[in-house]
């Protein structure tokens, strides 16, 4: 599994309407998706 990092990184410059859209089509709320990439960002940035 290969994640694009310059993308998940745009998610929270999205407005919140197209976040909103992402998280429905994940089965999560947007702070969920957020939280998710924020534990991503800091796993792999060490």
């Amino acid at each position: 599994n290969v994640l694009d990092g310059d993308l998940c990184e745009q998610y929270n410059h999205l407005d919140i309407n197209k976040q909103k859209m992402i998280a429905e089509g994940l089965d999560r709320t947007t702070s969920e998706v957020a939280k998710k990439l924020e534990d991503i960002r800091t796993r792999f940035a060490f």
